[in-house]
């Protein structure tokens, strides 16, 4: 069903060219869709356009957020004729960022609007890309916005004066609510939407949507603003921040949340209230968080805990300063340089039942991600190369130094990018297979992003002059499209696959 649904919306949307809407000032009852003939491109190096592409039912489409466009917002890759065409989005509406607004099933879109009346309301729109229809209308302010000087006058004295110390006042309260206002996150089954709004208290709130039942609920009435939502992957809860100031580092006041659908809010007390520490939460299990704080003024991370989610209770793993780590299989790998003028990094690998092993590398290393590769679930990074540990800590030499590495799909291959002449603004771009031996090597301007195909038979790469695409094996770079601002870094996008 889902891909006779998504094959008719595209050939509709291409078929249905020129369709203008005349609504100037639109509310919501009166937005509509409109598409237009494909783009096409003169330069040479440019693919060749058809006026009609075949839609194949085996290929995906990638739809990405064109940064320097006002009126064609989102286009859409058809990859077996490298042709472009554009997604209009409803007129009087806006999309934040892509990924985060597109459903994981890449059937509905959320958008936003203002309606242009006395109030000037602000909404969230669920858009349904396959019937073509806004389905939800969510309303995220009140006819009433708060008074945030009376708001400030309410707090209590010691967060007034720990405001105050930091320069900071009333307008802070303003800030954090209209960067909190509307944010969104779909549930992993694209069934349920939790979104941020006003509050009667002046406040924002969390809400969630059900798709299916229409209905909306109010999961949470804390004071301040929501920062972020994680979702519990186990089970209907979530980790809530909430500060004064969302865009602030680390805010004072800040407060964490444990709330379930059920209505039921716990707050966290964190193990140290040093104004310096930044915490970072993340589901290791049903029953436990991995808990980190960063210190914001040394540049370094502080510690780790363990939290029991049921008990409430902490367990401290290691409150020694280090530089990086990675979780992986229930065990905590941790990354120390203790002396910078010491080329030598310790990997501390810390097991559920406390044991530690070390694997001492020498040199400066950076930071150690998680693989899928078969010969190194653990990757380094360090100064000169780019090292492997193996499932017994064995140190395995991968490649010389790389900035980034990004894996296939199929995990059979990797892309890594490095700069190679700063001056010259050229940079290295290799294609390696899963033992890391060299398959290709493109001398070209320096890389900010690469974006795999699903099926791993070729990649996009995106630099200043553009956006283009490789086809694997043997295919030479082609671009796809230009124009982008000159500190344009990365291509909002996403995957539609008909399969």
């Amino acid at each position: 069903m889902k891909t006779k649904h998504l094959f008719i919306i595209f050939l509709t949307i291409f078929l249905v060219s020129c369709q203008v809407n005349t609504v100037k000032e639109p509310t919501v009852e009166a937005i509509e869709t409109e598409t237009s003939q494909p783009i096409t491109f003169t330069s040479p190096s440019s693919p060749t356009l058809q006026t009609m592409p075949p839609i194949l039912q085996e290929m995906p489409y990638l739809l990405f957020k064109v940064p320097t466009s006002q009126t064609n917002p989102l286009m859409l890759l058809e990859l077996s004729t490298l042709s472009l065409f554009p997604l209009n989005l409803p007129e009087g509406t806006e999309i934040n960022n892509l990924k985060d607004s597109i459903s994981p099933d890449t059937s509905k879109l959320i958008l936003r609007t203002t309606i242009r009346d006395e109030t000037e309301n602000e909404i969230l729109l669920i858009y349904d890309l396959i019937e073509r229809n806004i389905i939800a209308r969510l309303p995220i302010t009140n006819t009433t916005s708060p008074n945030f000087i009376e708001m400030f006058k309410e707090q209590p004295i010691t967060f007034q004066e720990q405001m105050q110390n930091q320069n900071l006042g009333y307008w802070n309260l303003e800030e954090g609510f209209l960067n909190s206002l509307g944010k969104f996150w779909w549930s992993p089954d694209s069934t349920t939407l939790y979104f941020t709004a006003q509050g009667d208290d002046g406040y924002t709130n969390l809400l969630q949507y059900d798709c299916i039942k229409r209905e909306t609920t109010q999961l949470e009435s804390g004071p301040f603003f929501i920062v972020s939502l994680q979702q519990l992957p186990y089970q209907d809860q979530f980790l809530v921040t909430k500060s004064p100031d969302p865009l602030l580092p680390n805010p004072p006041f800040k407060s964490i949340y444990l709330i379930d659908t059920q209505l039921n809010s716990n707050k966290i007390a964190l193990p140290s209230s040093t104004p310096e520490l930044s915490w970072h939460f993340e589901w290791i299990n049903a029953a436990e968080l991995l808990v980190t704080s960063y210190d914001t003024a040394r540049f370094a991370y502080r510690s780790v805990y363990l939290y029991d989610i049921s008990t409430a209770a902490w367990k401290l793993i290691t409150d020694s300063p280090f530089t990086n780590y990675a979780y992986s299989n229930g065990v905590i790998h941790i990354l120390r340089n203790d002396d910078p003028q010491n080329p030598k990094t310790i990997i501390n690998h810390i097991l559920p039942n406390g044991e530690v092993s070390s694997t001492s590398i020498d040199e400066n290393c950076s930071n150690i991600i998680v693989s899928p590769l078969d010969c190194c679930p653990l990757v380094v990074f360090c100064e000169q190369h780019l090292f492997g540990l193996d499932l017994a800590s064995n140190i395995i030499q991968l490649s010389p130094n790389q900035e980034s590495l990004s894996f296939s799909p199929s995990h059979q291959m990797i892309l890594t990018i490095n700069s190679s002449d700063s001056a010259s603004q050229k940079a290295i771009l290799n294609l390696w297979d899963s033992d890391f031996n060299l398959i290709r090597e493109f001398n070209i301007a320096p890389v900010h992003q690469v974006i795999w195909q699903l099926d791993s038979k070729g990649f996009l790469f995106l630099t200043l002059s553009g956006l283009f695409h490789v086809s694997l094996p043997d295919g030479e770079p082609i671009l796809i499209t230009g124009g982008f601002s000159d500190d344009y870094r990365h291509l909002d996008s996403v995957w539609v696959d008909h399969n």
